[in-house]
């Protein structure tokens, strides 16, 4: 399978100068995660949902009228990434696949001669493995590929200590329980930068993990199919899923998914050298 298959062409854009309020605006318009962001023909970034939190807007509320007056002054160019990856429209999924992986992006910019085309991201090629026919004598299980045994936090920890504990173990997501054990959510990297803004903001508020954390919880067993995990991020649209058996298991994130897929897919068909 090719990029050419899966990619989005000629997709929205928006320009440097504009307001993120109209930024949302087309997202929603267009029902996308992800805009070029282009300064007359040139390509100068890209504009996620992954990048709100720089504005101190949470990704699932980015739409509620209390965030209104911060997208209304929040320039596109103030907080999207210049950081644009490429791909090739000839080159096969599996070279998309390892570049997200690797260079840790949700989305690539898709290039035919060496010119802006469209946009392909990881959420297109969870639906490719969905459809495709990976043929194997067992499918694969949520278990094979998940972290087992993460690291969590309370929901009355400091955010700062959590900030750290993210930062010095590389981590994207922590699960988030109560002193009696009951889990309450999930902690992202995004909450933690919402946080960060907030605390720059009003450098008096030491903000707990529970003030910032996302409170949906999808959930899946171990012996699941791993279709099953990417079926519920899909339709979730979260970051990662939890894997609970009674007791919390592992988690199971979208570089954890990538990370399946890539195996997955080059143990079922010759694939071409990665460079």
């Amino acid at each position: 399978m090719h990029i050419e298959d899966l990619t989005h062409f000629q997709p929205a854009a928006t320009e440097p100068a504009a307001r993120l309020r109209d930024a949302i605006a087309l997202m929603k318009l267009h029902r996308v995660h992800h805009l070029m962001v282009r300064e007359a023909d040139q390509l100068v970034g890209i504009l996620s949902t992954h990048d709100f939190p720089n504005a101190g807007v949470p990704v699932q509320h980015f739409d509620h009228d209390q965030f209104s007056q911060i997208t209304h002054h929040v320039r596109v160019d103030e907080i999207c990434s210049k950081r644009v990856i490429t791909i090739d429209v000839c080159d096969r999924v599996e070279k998309a696949i390892w570049k997200m992986f690797h260079k840790q992006v949700h989305a690539l910019v898709v290039v035919r001669d060496e010119t802006p085309v469209g946009i392909v991201t990881d959420t297109d090629i969870f639906h490719a493995f969905v459809l495709q026919d990976m043929t194997h004598e067992s499918p694969p299980l949520v278990a094979d590929f998940m972290t087992p045994c993460p690291m969590v936090v309370h929901c009355d920890d400091r955010l700062t200590d959590a900030d750290e504990l993210m930062s010095n173990r590389k981590l994207r997501h922590l699960p988030v329980f109560q002193n009696d054990g009951l889990l309450m959510g999930v902690l992202s990297q995004s909450d933690v930068r919402v946080g960060r803004h907030w605390m720059q903001e009003h450098p008096d508020d030491d903000l707990s993990v529970y003030s910032v954390m996302g409170q949906r919880i999808v959930q899946v067993k171990k012996y699941d199919h791993l279709e099953t995990a990417l079926r519920a991020t899909i339709a979730h649209q979260v970051g990662c899923v939890l894997v609970v058996d009674y007791d919390l298991e592992g988690i199971l994130t979208r570089q954890d998914l990538l990370k399946a897929m890539f195996d997955l897919w080059n143990s079922s068909a010759t694939v071409q050298t990665i460079h």
